[in-house]
């Protein structure tokens, strides 16, 4: 039934539904530009899917990503997702890392190399074994692995079978590069970080002229080629284990700081141009 506001100012009702129209129109409008948007990207992806699907076309990642030790590699439950991530995005390298998805190796090199697709695969020798077969099925395989005690020699022939070495003993020397060990100590809240700093490194240098290596270890650079259990101990002891508490989380943190990942970016081997 109409009102009686209707029914004496009809064209106040007219101009009402006009407006009503209009504001349809512009929705429609809208909702129609948003589509046509989205039916473009779905194009753009689809053309990315053919063209990943073509290069890797034969590559059977179920077949070749297994490795023989499947029962103690439970992760690699996982390889239909990295399957289906080769095909849907622009990842277009798998490194194999050391450790598991709980390591160190793993949630760093994620970081570290956002293009390509880190697989945590378990010990270096595991990796070793199993990348040149994989190399043999299709060249978007890499790994990455501690520098340990490799000389320059090892780290060249590793290099041309696709295994790239840490210019560190291992991942978490990272932790305690001079940027890192005093912003973390800041962040702690512990005072004279430099200081420790400090004594820490003469302490190292002093414990590891026992230590049979291929570096060349300096007072500098010894908190990078130190044993990272033994260094950790002595860092824990000397400051004290409960004002060090959290200290890899904030460490971890800190690598959200353009300014921290481009030092740790420096320590980092160069894959190829593609990551």
């Amino acid at each position: 039934m109409a009102s009686m506001e209707d029914i004496l100012h009809p064209e106040m009702k007219i101009e009402t539904l006009k407006r009503e129209v209009e504001s349809l129109k512009a929705e429609l409008n809208k909702k129609e530009k948003l589509n046509k948007e989205k039916d473009k990207k779905i194009e753009e992806l689809t053309q990315i899917n053919q063209e990943l699907a073509q290069k890797n076309k034969g590559l059977d990642l179920r077949g070749i990503l297994i490795p023989r030790e499947t029962a103690k590699v439970s992760y690699h439950k996982s390889v239909e997702i990295i399957e289906q991530c080769l095909l849907e995005t622009n990842k277009k390298i798998i490194v194999l890392c050391e450790g598991a998805k709980s390591s160190w190796d793993y949630r760093i090199y994620t970081k570290i190399y956002p293009n390509a697709i880190i697989v945590p695969f378990g010990s270096w020798s595991r990796i070793e074994k199993n990348l040149i077969a994989y190399r043999k099925k299709s060249d978007i395989f890499y790994a990455i692995i501690d520098g340990d005690k490799r000389g320059g020699r090892i780290k060249t022939a590793l290099m041309q079978e696709g295994i790239f070495c840490l210019d560190v003993r291992a991942i978490e020397n990272l932790f305690f590069i001079d940027e890192i060990f005093i912003k973390v100590l800041d962040d702690l809240k512990i005072q004279n970080s430099k200081e420790w700093l400090k004594k820490i490194k003469k302490v190292a240098l002093e414990k590891y002229k026992d230590e049979e290596s291929s570096y060349e270890v300096t007072y500098k650079n010894v908190l990078l080629y130190f044993p990272p259990k033994k260094l950790m101990g002595l860092v824990f002891s000397t400051i004290g284990s409960n004002k060090l508490a959290g200290y890899f989380d904030c460490a971890y943190k800190n690598l959200d700081n353009i300014e921290i990942m481009e030092v740790i970016k420096k320590y980092m081997p160069t894959i190829i141009e593609e990551i």
